[in-house]
């Protein structure tokens, strides 16, 4: 039996909450100023989280609770994996990876069709992780986390609808019309134009 087997996931335990805020505040304030939101999740994870439909997981090795993570509800197709943190102590024994899963086996019980988190590219190790998972980045929208530069989603749908194939074919149909007039409203002149360093003009390209 190795280190990783004797990992285990729990469900959220109220004695257990320090360690939420312990170990989040541990990996934030390693490399970030604690944000008035992070204060707020961590200090009030049954306010903030489980009483909106969201839920936190533990993990523990050895009797001892090494890492947290949290999935806030945003709707009943989409939560947010938030608050993953590991003990600096406990790291390299998967516990990260685990907390990761069970947040998405949990969401695609509950019928969700995504998971998505925020992040910043600094945290190497965690995008790695998160890539491997199945997340992919998508556009970050201002105004959640002054830290976060980077948002990633992960697909929990088996497949693609009749809807989005409908939609896909008419997009594919449309192609041709669209580069066509998109090419017809270039002035005659640029045609001719040469980039610098470049041998050819745009329309012998």
């Amino acid at each position: 039996m190795t280190s990783k087997t004797i990992v285990e996931i729990i469900s959220y335990q109220p004695e257990y909450a320090t360690y939420f805020e312990q170990y989040n505040r541990e990996w934030i304030e390693e490399n970030y100023i604690l944000e008035e939101l992070d204060i707020y999740l961590l200090q009030h994870p049954e306010e903030s989280i489980l009483q909106d439909g969201g839920e936190i997981f533990f993990a523990r090795h050895k009797g001892e609770i090494i890492g947290a993570v949290a999935m806030k509800k945003k709707s009943d197709d989409a939560y947010e994996l938030s608050k993953m943190a590991v003990s600096s102590k406990a790291r390299g024994l998967g516990a990260g990876r685990m907390l990761c899963e069970a947040v998405i086996d949990r969401a695609k019980v509950l019928g969700a069709k995504k998971v998505f988190l925020y992040s910043n590219t600094i945290q190497s190790i965690a995008i790695k992780l998160y890539r491997k998972l199945g997340f992919v980045e998508i556009p970050v929208e201002a105004g959640v986390y002054e830290r976060a530069n980077i948002k990633m989603e992960l697909s929990l749908k088996d497949g693609i609808s009749k809807e989005e194939i409908t939609e896909l074919l008419e997009n594919y149909g449309n192609a041709h019309h669209k580069i066509t007039s998109f090419l017809n409203e270039i002035p005659k002149e640029m045609w001719q134009w040469k980039p610098p360093h470049n041998k050819w003009t745009i329309h012998q390209n």
